[in-house]
């Protein structure tokens, strides 16, 4: 056959070529073909310039097992197969050109096993054969070259899941399984993206420990499904480490609504919840500070159930806690309840006014409550009230006061002073 037509090279007689070397050129002008009977693959060129029809005979016949001894020596570079299909100058592609085109189907009867439409293998050694180290082995290698020509969607692969109206019971887009791992090989991927192909600068690397980002990776997810970010060891779901501000939430939307998280608590199970319970914790905030040896809880912030929750019914209290010095565990000291009573004080968590402190300690040397009025014009405290009889605020009129008590106050400068309290007549 002339050079300017099909090749096929192989180290066995025609009668049973099994290793083909094929180049098929669009400058093929007329019609040729090679036929041949059973066990040959029949090709022929069209004479249209654009296209090869490789074809079976109806008398072909494949073994159960293919001889897969190929002793020829292949030089660096050379493919086993190599096939090139080119558009014609002359007619525009308003379809698809396809390399290659592989399909494997099944028939009238229920298939039990397993159907691919390719399986590529890449081995240092054939079985039962000598193999030997091999600098790099890849299974198969994809490349989408626009060269210098502008291309509109440029992709280097595409996978397709695809179906009528049957049903899967499992459908995965992509399966990656790596069996080589960290005891095998000293380091292990199960997937690495990169930004490109020369200077081999991971974006996403999925190894064993789940790294993403980086060559060090940026982001772990274990195989406990714990997230990491800045730490490889994350030891809760999502465990974030940075020298900078970890974290940034942002919300640009034309409307008055803002940033921020929004907690839930169930009791049950993700996929069949059950209500909570008066005094269960909703969510919790801890702030941690390293002492030298370990994490200690400097402070927290807590929301409860705070009574019996119902159908569209659910109230709720919230605790700030931080810890005293000399101790490690946060202890409320401002509470508010779902009705809106606060109390400031030690543990205080049942306030019995709107606003209740309790300066409990007993060494405290601390006043209850210290009023710092800066604009000497205005008043210490302003009472908002309806005045009368039985009033909170009473008109003295013609009754007296008899004093029982004295409130002690300091005024500036530390002048300490009493005010009069007692009952009225």
């Amino acid at each position: 056959m002339g050079t300017e037509g099909t090749h096929l090279y192989g180290d066995r007689a025609p009668h049973n070529l099994q290793y083909v070397v094929l180049v098929a050129s669009a400058n093929l002008t007329q019609e040729r073909v090679l036929t041949g009977t059973a066990n040959q693959i029949t090709v022929t060129d069209n004479g249209a310039g654009s296209t090869v029809v490789l074809s079976l005979p109806s008398a072909l016949t494949i073994p159960g097992t293919l001889d897969s001894s190929y002793t020829n020596t292949v030089a660096a570079g050379d493919s086993l197969i190599n096939v090139h299909i080119i558009q014609g100058d002359d007619d525009a592609l308003t379809g698809t050109l396809r390399g290659a085109y592989i399909t494997a189907s099944n028939g009238d009867e229920v298939a039990t096993g397993t159907i691919r439409g390719a399986e590529i293998k890449a081995r240092a050694g054939y079985p039962g054969e000598t193999g030997a180290n091999v600098n790099v082995l890849e299974g198969f290698s994809i490349s989408s070259d626009a060269k210098t020509y502008d291309v509109t969607t440029h992709r280097g692969g595409e996978i397709i899941l695809d179906g009528g109206a049957g049903t899967s019971t499992l459908a995965v887009g992509l399966r990656i399984a790596n069996n080589f791992q960290a005891n095998r090989a000293t380091t292990s991927y199960g997937l690495q993206i990169y930004r490109d192909s020369f200077d081999y600068t991971a974006d996403i690397q999925l190894s064993s420990g789940g790294l993403i980002g980086g060559a060090s990776g940026h982001m772990v997810v274990t195989s406990a499904g714990k997230v990491g970010i800045g730490t490889s060891d994350p030891n809760v779901l999502l465990h974030i480490i940075s020298s900078s501000a970890p974290a940034e939430l942002q919300r640009s939307s034309d409307n008055s609504l803002g940033s921020g998280f929004i907690v839930r608590k169930t009791r049950g199970t993700g996929t069949s919840p059950t209500i909570v319970q008066d005094g269960d914790q909703i969510a919790k905030l801890l702030f941690t500070g390293y002492d030298g040896t370990a994490h200690r809880s400097a402070a927290q912030i807590i929301a409860y159930v705070d009574g019996t929750p119902g159908a569209s019914d659910m109230p709720g209290a919230i605790s700030f806690q931080t810890t005293i010095a000399g101790e490690v565990t946060p202890r409320s000291k401002l509470y508010m309840t779902n009705d809106g009573k606060v109390g400031i004080g030690l543990n205080l968590t049942t306030p019995t006014a709107q606003l209740h402190i309790d300066q409990s300690s007993t060494t405290a040397a601390v006043p209850v409550l210290i009023l710092d009025q800066a604009d000497v014009s205005e008043e210490m405290i302003e009472f908002i009230s309806t005045i009368g009889v039985g009033n909170a605020l009473e008109a003295v009129g013609g009754k007296t006061l008899t004093t029982t008590h004295f409130i002690k106050v300091t005024l500036p400068g530390g002048l300490t002073r009493y005010l009069p309290v007692g009952t009225i007549s």
